[in-house]
């Protein structure tokens, strides 16, 4: 099942697409994130991507969106048994 669109003035959260995985590919490979993130291979290859999307497909995975500004990809947040996300590093310590 496809998560909702979501809008805010500067965000929008919507579903994990295929565009995006050479961009999860490149932040969830960087261990300044991926130390943070829970079972997240590392080093982080398109496969692994590729199958995150997949479980995600499949309903394998709570609620998750992509995180965008102004069209572009800056991260992933997730709403299941607890709230999670990860942010594109030039992301960190600014109001978005």
């Amino acid at each position: 099942m496809s998560v909702p669109t979501l809008r805010t003035q500067r965000l929008v959260l919507r579903a994990l697409e295929h565009k995006y995985l050479d961009e999860v590919v490149r932040c969830a490979g960087n261990y300044e994130i991926s130390q943070w993130l829970v079972v997240v291979p590392y080093p982080y290859t398109w496969s692994d991507a590729e199958a995150f999307l997949q479980m995600d497909l499949a309903g394998d995975l709570s609620d998750l969106w992509a995180i965008t500004k102004e069209g572009a990809f800056i991260g992933v947040v997730s709403t299941g048994e607890g709230l999670g996300y990860w942010l594109e590093p030039s992301c960190w310590g600014r109001a978005l």
